[in-house]
């Protein structure tokens, strides 16, 4: 099935990832460095203080802030192999799973007043962009305010070209420049789930392996084959327990600690199964003809040509047998 947009989106994503790498700019961080504010170290002190597994404590630090410096090494790992690394990085994913706490008023007050709904839901958008940092947030909050002011008007624009909209003001503004590798990500994984188009269902997590290979080639780090459909899973779950998660950080002295405790925990322990299956599946490197047959499954329709093309690239794949350093490449 030929899909124009997600071609699109992935051979853009290629060619920022190539001018991160070859400019040797700060690359794969995900968040800049910035001084730790003092609320998020009080609430460190306050979270650690109740819980009595202090890296419990850690990972609502991280899910929530994106702070994962106390982090042990091992959760940061396993999130890796999954893939799952982004719930360290406030986003979408975090900001979607919020506004469900707000869909019944958001879906009354539309039901009863339209202009009193735009109201609110922009309101509601507007305090996101006094955070320090926190760019990819913002980009959703821009996309949020667009859709809206477009439906308020009655204006017939297909969120797809929303989202690029959007990611034209974030890169005007400048937040491409300060973070860029976390706009790329942003722009590669949002870009990937909204030019699906008329593409099979199943064909979804597919896609996103797409972008993860991407990402894993310049990098240079190791994929598991079963890791990224499993974190696909991992990630719908964290968007149920998010909410919680969120109103336990802000609400701590009011929220019963063991409750939150047994929330992350219970967590924890699936995607440690999953840590396990994905580990079982075996691990691969992302290589040039691995990154082309995912453009080329997009870009070509249907026919003997695709999959001759698709059959020699996976013939021309293959693994590293030496451990060469990253500037060699």
């Amino acid at each position: 099935m030929l899909n124009v947009r997600l071609f699109c989106i992935y051979t853009i994503s290629l060619v920022f990832l190539a001018l991160l790498f070859w400019q040797k700019s700060n690359h794969f961080n995900l968040l800049a460095y910035r001084k730790t504010p003092y609320f998020i170290t009080k609430k460190r002190i306050e979270l650690r203080k109740n819980f009595k597994n202090k890296q419990m404590a850690e990972l609502v630090m991280a899910y929530v802030t994106g702070d994962k410096k106390r982090l042990k090494r091992k959760y940061k790992h396993l999130h890796k192999r999954l893939g799952i690394y982004h719930l360290f990085t406030p986003s979408g994913i975090h900001l979607s799973a919020l506004f469900t706490l707000f869909l019944p008023l958001l879906f009354l007050l539309r039901k009863k007043n339209t202009i009193l709904y735009f109201l609110a839901s922009i309101l509601a958008v507007l305090p996101l962009f006094l955070l320090p940092g926190f760019y990819s947030i913002k980009r959703l909050s821009i996309m949020r305010i667009l859709k809206l002011v477009f439906e308020f008007f009655k204006l017939r624009v297909e969120i797809f070209h929303v989202f690029l909209i959007s990611f034209l003001i974030d890169l005007i503004a400048g937040t491409g420049r300060i973070s860029p590798i976390g706009f790329t990500y942003s722009f590669l994984f949002l870009g990937i789930i909204l030019s699906q188009g008329k593409n099979p269902k199943f064909l979804f997590p597919f896609t996103l392996f797409g972008g993860q290979i991407l990402i894993n080639y310049f990098s240079n780090s190791t994929l598991t084959l079963a890791g990224p459909f499993l974190g696909f899973f991992a990630t719908f779950i964290f968007t149920f327990l998010f909410p919680v998660i969120f109103l336990f950080f802000w609400t701590t002295p009011l929220f019963p600690p063991q409750f939150a405790e047994s929330i992350l925990s219970f967590f924890h322990a699936i995607i440690q199964k999953m840590d396990s299956v994905a580990i079982i599946s075996g691990y691969f490197h992302s290589s040039l003809p691995l990154i082309l047959l995912f453009v080329i499954f997009f870009a070509l329709p249907h026919n003997k040509f695709k999959l001759s093309a698709i059959s020699t690239l996976l013939f021309l794949h293959s693994e590293p047998i030496l451990n060469i350093a990253t500037r060699h490449f």
